[in-house]
């Protein structure tokens, strides 16, 4: 019985332990991945942080998300994938390049 509730016990701290790695901003968007909304907070404490504009992407049909970085005047060259892996594409004539959106900062 003491070996029931132990093990029961023990559930329910690695349950309630577990880490989380979203951040409690309103300012943060919760329906992008959590390595973004980590991004986007570390965005936030930057000393030009208004200047800063994430953007998600669909390029060929996968998702991106862009960073555009304060007097940066490339285009599309802080990339990211879904997993938050930095992406290297070559774009020709052909593939299909479209905004889906502005995630942040968010404008009323």
């Amino acid at each position: 019985m003491r070996n029931t509730i132990l093990l029961c016990l023990l559930c329910i701290s690695f349950i309630c332990c577990s880490k989380k790695e979203e951040i409690n901003d309103g300012d943060i968007p919760r329906d992008i991945p959590a390595w973004l909304q980590v991004k986007i907070a570390g965005l936030q404490k930057e000393e030009h942080s208004q200047l800063y504009v994430v953007s998600e992407y669909r390029i060929g049909g996968v998702t991106f998300y862009n960073i555009t970085k304060p007097i940066n005047s490339c285009v599309l060259c802080e990339l990211y994938d879904v997993k938050g892996i930095r992406a290297n594409i070559s774009l020709d004539a052909q593939t299909e390049v479209k905004q889906v959106r502005v995630i942040w900062p968010i404008t009323p």
